[in-house]
């Protein structure tokens, strides 16, 4: 059975480019969605179709870090015409021929659809659509980031953009990961409590509803951790505080949390709170924090 989304790529030795990191990574580089090849080629010179592309993996691989929270999050948004900037796998290309594939993610799912596409003496004729699983997405993404950075180490090339924008995505702590997400998603409405979940990696979160008893008008939530991505929530919001808001509190403490752990979600005035309170209206609201479609960097 074919993988939803692979790649492969031999090294090749090419003189005369410019720049350290460009020679390094010169590659026969081939990418397959369910074992089709994406890379496919009609080289116009030899009249022959090949599976792969002769490109440096450097300027693309750079894009791909670059947009890595709206690649993994960033669900389609209508009307804004820079979303494949940052989607359209071209734009990483450099002066290079690489196909125009849309990356779409849609929470556990991403939409993956290459189109025609002629560059120079080079015609990518193939098209094709399929909806495969957000880890396999990730985990090669993952795989594909990592493999360039060991040839630039290889090749004692240190400290160039995309070693140092990987090595911050890699150790960003809870909280910095959640701000990361949320201007990925930017102001696009999510569907539904879960897939908020979804979106910053709880990939089990029961949530139930929890009748109000007296003397506890000062309780929003209940979260419970019970290990990393793992965690339940129960929700007692006050009449004048939307439900979501409450949610978005408790997932804040189920990041933040380390080990098994209870956590209250309040109307107290503690600087816990406060951190809570403040991350769920980031989070939910990125446009007015300069975080929307038009403030990304």
């Amino acid at each position: 059975m074919s993988e939803p989304f692979s790649f492969h790529a031999e090294w090749e030795a090419v003189d005369g480019s410019r720049g350290d990191e460009i020679r390094a990574t010169w590659a026969r580089f081939s990418l397959r969605v369910n074992g089709h090849p994406v890379t496919r080629v009609l080289d116009s010179r030899s009249a022959c179709y090949r599976d792969h592309i002769l490109v440096p993996l450097y300027p693309v691989t750079e894009w791909i870090v670059r947009n890595w929270w709206s690649l993994l999050h960033e669900p389609e948004v209508t009307g804004d015409k820079n979303y494949p900037q940052r989607h359209d796998l071209r734009f990483g290309r450099e002066g290079y021929a690489l196909p125009a594939l849309n990356i779409t993610p849609q929470g556990s799912q991403v939409t993956l659809q290459w189109r025609p596409e002629e560059y120079g003496a080079i015609t990518f004729p193939s098209s094709g659509s399929a909806t495969i699983p957000m880890d396999a997405f990730r985990e090669t993404l993952t795989d594909w980031i990592e493999q360039v950075i060991a040839r630039l180490e290889a090749c004692q090339i240190h400290n160039t953009l995309l070693q140092q924008e990987w090595a911050a995505i890699q150790k960003a702590p809870a909280e910095e990961r959640a701000f990361c997400i949320a201007a990925g998603i930017g102001d696009s409405p999510l569907p539904s409590n879960q897939a908020l979940a979804e979106a910053l990696g709880m990939s089990s979160l029961p949530l139930i509803t929890i009748d109000r008893q007296p003397g506890t008008h000062w309780l929003d939530a209940l979260t419970e951790r019970s290990g990393e991505h793992q965690g339940g929530v129960a929700l007692a919001a006050r009449q004048e505080i939307p439900t979501r808001f409450a949610f978005c509190r408790g997932l804040m403490e189920l990041l933040a949390g380390e080990g098994p752990v209870t956590s209250l979600v309040t109307a107290a005035r503690t600087e816990r709170q406060k951190r809570n309170r403040a991350f769920a209206a980031e989070f939910l609201a990125p446009a007015q924090a300069g975080l929307g479609t038009g403030d990304r960097k």
